[in-house]
């Protein structure tokens, strides 16, 4: 009997918080890896900065400058609701840290001895493995086992929201590890997306050409491209997604660009999983 030996890829990508990149959902970002593979997370901190937090500020109670720059203004209410502390991080469980304690997205004991616990992060700061608004970091995981894992953030698990901190403000996300080898393809889409994801003739045998030259089988079902990407043309450029794939989440480098909940997982090559997969 032969095995069949499927390498696993390094998979990364950018996340934007609180909006993740490309697609956002409701109820935080679905990011994915398979088994024995590596995850590098280019994470942005999106959140607006400290300068002002809990100051009703001018311009009739609304306040451009600080946590919540879309403060209602009937009645010169001021909304401070939100989190003092503007650190944030990626924090995946059922990962593995690679190369030192900087991925994990933390700060905790006596990792950072000359950081400054108390500190609630100003714009650009670093914070042991968390970042400041608009600061930037790379963390590079290990996904040793396939499965689902909660992410989060620890920049401020405290404070607002019932004591869930950020958390409740929608911080938190889901990491999908995938078995080896797999492929992943999106199973929800629009319209649009599936008429340009749907094969043009000159269409494979037993398949139908319609009028606006798309195949699709004898009894209408179309037949999908698994491979097409966005035109790079208007709107698409405009939205970012010229050229990327449409329906397959990664891109021909690895790079994850799409954050669906619901997925079509397959083995390679879009088969069957080799038996030496389990």
């Amino acid at each position: 009997m032969t095995s069949m030996h499927v390498p696993a890829p390094v998979i990364s990508l950018d996340l934007r918080i609180p909006q993740p990149y490309l697609d956002v959902n409701v109820g935080g970002a679905v990011v994915r890896s398979v088994a024995e593979g590596c995850l590098t997370v280019n994470f942005t901190n999106l959140l607006a900065g400290p300068a002002t937090v809990g100051a009703p500020g001018n311009n009739g109670g609304q306040d451009p400058g600080g946590a919540n720059p879309n403060n209602p203004i009937q009645d010169a209410l001021f909304n401070d609701d939100q989190v003092a502390g503007r650190c944030a991080g990626f924090h995946a469980t059922g990962t593995e840290l690679l190369g030192s304690i900087a991925s994990d997205g933390s700060m905790v004991g006596n990792n950072y001895p000359d950081g400054d616990v108390a500190n609630n992060c100003g714009d650009g700061a670093t914070k042991g493995s968390l970042v400041g608004p608009g600061q930037s970091i790379t963390y590079n995981l290990y996904t040793p086992h396939e499965g689902a894992f909660v992410i989060n953030s620890y920049g401020a698990t405290i404070g607002s929201e019932s004591n869930s901190g950020n958390l409740g403000l929608g911080m938190f996300g889901q990491l999908n590890v995938q078995p080896k080898g797999a492929e992943m393809y999106r199973s929800q889409v629009t319209e649009e997306e599936l008429r340009l994801a749907t094969a043009v003739a000159p269409c494979p045998a037993g398949s139908v050409e319609g009028v606006d030259g798309l195949c699709r089988t004898p009894l209408g079902q179309p037949i999908i491209n698994y491979d097409a990407t966005y035109p790079n043309a208007p709107p698409w450029s405009l939205e970012g997604k010229g050229g990327l794939p449409i329906l397959n989440m990664l891109t021909a480098t690895d790079e994850l660009v799409h954050s669906d909940i619901n997925a079509i997982i397959t083995g390679p090559g879009r088969g069957d999983f080799p038996a030496s997969t389990y």
